[in-house]
């Protein structure tokens, strides 16, 4: 694991371990076993750090998209762990599930928001921001925009190439939608 990292998975695995905490003091969920939180819980969440670090620094998806995934699948393990005898879920499934979809939400946003994804984790306000359509749009560098009654101004040579040569049929229209 590259040093750049380390800080970030290790607070998302301290991050994971007080959240579990919590709902063990808060009574939500119990491990077997005397400690408020089982050595291989924690272990469990340095690995999960370990890879979700490197799936965020990796992967092409949207943050949101991460995040979502994890506040779906976050629950579904501890559902697993219930299920398979390793902790017991001591308040009714649906709160269980919904406790903790809204622990893994905050602490996927905040993981998110601290690797420096902010820019694609967005409120639905920002969306007011974008160009509307027909409004002004960006150029391509390099590329000139298109004039009116120019049909190949704009385009790259290869595309230029094949619409300079008249078809038998065509009107100058129909030749430019190809």
């Amino acid at each position: 694991m590259p040093a750049t990292s380390r800080p970030p998975a290790l607070l998302l695995a301290a991050a994971g371990c007080g959240l579990d905490a919590c709902w063990a003091l808060a009574g939500l969920i119990d491990f077997r076993g005397d400690s408020l939180l089982p050595l291989w819980m924690v272990a469990l969440w340095l690995m999960f750090a370990v890879v979700w670090t490197r799936l965020t620094r990796t992967a092409t998806l949207p943050g949101w998209v991460l995040a979502t995934a994890a506040t779906l699948g976050g629950p579904v393990a501890y559902l697993i762990g219930a299920r398979l005898g390793a902790m017991t879920l001591l308040v009714p499934t649906a709160l269980a599930v919904a406790a903790m979809a809204c622990g893994w939400l905050v602490i996927m946003l905040l993981f998110h928001l601290g690797m420096g994804r902010q820019n694609e984790i967005r409120p639905v306000t920002a969306m007011a921001d974008r160009p509307r359509p027909g409004g002004p749009r960006r150029r391509l560098a390099g590329v000139a925009p298109r004039r009116r009654g120019d049909p190949h101004r704009g385009r790259s040579p290869s595309i230029t190439h094949s619409c300079a040569r008249p078809m038998v049929g065509m009107t100058a229209r129909s030749r430019i939608g190809r």
